[in-house]
């Protein structure tokens, strides 16, 4: 089943966004970000989720600076004042001969991200924008106690990034958006990204297919989708077998570049 915002075009209250290969940007409107310090993050179950299972410290609620888990979002200045923007940077997760992140800061990332996109999902204003919103992230999972590893995730592709796709050649590959899965993959675990295959393939009339290495590891469009040919309307693309922190982020890298090419 489709999200509830798959047929709808909403003014833009978040985006995504990939600075150089290993830099996740969420830009988000001061209104949205209101409505997320109006909730109650001082002992909210999330948090203590995070911090009981992943030994995490230090949360910060967020705000227009540092915040999140260990301050793994940074903020920076935006060329809109009606917009912040959070960045964080893609971690090193393995790598032969090179220093890399604790399994903590891996947490403390994917934590953060599992909030935050959380809170933005639940936002029900409206930021009057003149630019549409283009994806929503529907869930960012976390491991639990029985798979230490699992990190699935799901996001709607709105209505408004259809014609976009449509315009793609079709059963062809977006290659800009595999360059920046390779990259990003390469930043977080060089040696794995020349285990396996990288895709972002358009099928006709819409419907996209993205692919990281592991066994079958991909986003693709709910069965469901199929039925509605229509660029009217947006669909959800759900996870198979999205079984590690780095398949995730590599993931949400390729989503930021994605919305970075549909923008334009």
């Amino acid at each position: 089943m489709d999200s509830h915002f798959s047929d709808k075009v909403i003014p833009a209250w978040y985006e995504l966004s990939l600075k150089g290969d290993s830099v996740l940007c969420f830009k988000v409107h001061r209104i949205a970000l209101e409505e997320m310090q109006k909730m109650n993050w001082d002992g909210a179950p999330g948090v203590e989720i995070a911090r009981k299972n992943f030994k995490l410290s230090s949360f910060i609620a967020p705000n227009d600076g540092v915040c999140g888990f260990l301050g793994v979002f940074k903020g920076k200045k935006s060329e809109s004042d009606q917009w912040i923007i959070w960045e964080c940077q893609l971690p090193k997760i393995k790598g032969i001969g090179r220093e890399e992140d604790s399994y903590e800061r891996v947490m403390a990332i994917r934590s953060t991200l599992w909030l935050f996109s959380t809170a933005l999902w639940l936002f029900g204003g409206n930021t009057g924008w003149h630019l549409p919103q283009l994806m929503v992230i529907e869930g960012i999972c976390l491991p639990d106690e029985n798979r230490m590893s699992s990190g699935s995730l799901s996001v709607t592709l709105m209505p408004p990034v259809m014609p976009w796709l449509a315009k793609q050649g079709y059963e062809t590959h977006i290659e800009p958006l595999i360059k920046a899965m390779k990259s990003a993959s390469n930043h977080m675990w060089p040696e794995s990204s020349c285990r396996g295959r990288f895709g972002a393939l358009v099928r006709k009339q819409k419907w996209l297919h993205l692919d990281v290495p592991g066994d079958a590891c991909g986003l693709d469009p709910g069965s469901g989708s199929y039925n509605n040919q229509s660029l009217d309307d947006g669909y959800t693309l759900q996870p198979h077998n999205v079984d590690s922190s780095l398949q995730q982020l590599t993931f949400l890298a390729g989503l930021a570049k994605l919305h970075d090419l549909v923008r334009g």
